[in-house]
């Protein structure tokens, strides 16, 4: 019985993984933030995700997003949440851009906020 090797492609570029070890996988989650402390408490479960009980039930905490970058594993690339990427630069450009879309949705947040209390 033959073995069957599971090829990757960057999801940056569109590069295919051969044996180089210098690919990350970028995981983005919610995270639970203690806002007291500025200390971040764990990963929400993706169960919980869109329930805002957990920040609900104690005022000092938020949820907030996150990510994380670590070595390339073949099981992360199949994670909706995960980026497989070729190298630092790739990486770099996802993490740009989600940070670019983060502060354009707490904007768009603020600039709602800002405008509800104006009305107010």
């Amino acid at each position: 019985m033959g073995f069957i090797q599971e090829s990757f492609v960057c999801d940056g570029c569109g590069v295919p993984k051969r044996n180089v070890n210098h690919w990350w996988s970028i995981i983005f989650q919610s995270y639970v933030l203690d806002e007291a402390s500025g200390m971040i408490a764990g990963a929400v479960q993706p169960v919980a995700q869109d329930s805002n009980a957990l920040a609900d039930s104690n005022e000092a905490m938020r949820i907030v997003q996150g990510f994380v970058v670590v070595p390339f594993l073949g099981e992360y690339s199949k994670l909706e949440n995960a980026r497989c990427v070729c190298g630092q630069q790739c990486a770099l450009k996802f993490l740009d851009q989600y940070m670019s879309e983060l502060l354009e949705g707490s904007d768009a947040h603020a600039n709602a906020d800002h405008a509800t209390n104006h009305i107010l």
